[in-house]
């Protein structure tokens, strides 16, 4: 019936068509922006060390009694592990429709949870580092130009200035 009256009635959906146009650049160009936006970090990690121990080991005297204290946690979703030689990783996380402060409460939670597990690990096994803060990442761009300058002597001068000092670092672990 609508759609009937706009067809006949050329006018009111030319009319139409300019107000919906009108509020969709309105409200677009209204839309908060940052540089750098928040981001609300759902996955936290857990690494422990227990140098010399075999995978199957570490799996049963560290990882696994991580894991059940943080499964316990009603807000907890999804945890995944890995048990390697002497290294035991938990990826944690959380339900999404949490806020910003109630995600937070739950990573400080978890880490009360861990602190009690790690009185129980076996001699020899380092702190757990509890890490929810993976997404922060820094970003640095950089635009090197020059006049009669070969691409190779650009790649070599960048590595030196730029690469090798983040190597020393340890930021990158990859060879240039």
């Amino acid at each position: 019936m609508i759609a009937t009256s706009l067809f006949e009635n050329g006018r009111y959906l030319a009319l139409l068509v300019i107000s919906i146009i009108v509020v969709g650049v309105t409200s677009y160009n209204s839309l908060g922006r940052q540089e750098d936006p928040s981001i609300t970090p759902f996955v936290a990690s857990v690494q422990t060390f227990y140098p010399g121990a075999s995978p199957a080991r570490v799996e049963s005297l560290v990882t696994k009694p991580l894991e059940d204290a943080l499964r316990e946690h009603p807000d907890v979703q999804e945890i995944d592990s890995s048990s390697i030689n002497g290294v035991s990783t938990i990826v944690i996380e959380a339900d999404y429709y949490l806020s910003r402060s109630d995600i937070k409460r739950v990573w400080s939670e978890l880490r009360g949870k861990v602190d009690r597990v790690t009185a129980d690990l076996p001699e020899g096994t380092t702190q757990p580092v509890f890490d929810d803060d993976l997404f922060t990442t820094f970003v640095k761009i950089v635009a090197i130009s020059a006049n009669e300058v070969s691409i190779s002597r650009h790649h070599s001068c960048a590595a030196k200035r730029f690469v090798l000092p983040m190597q020393r670092a340890r930021c990158l672990r990859h060879d240039v």
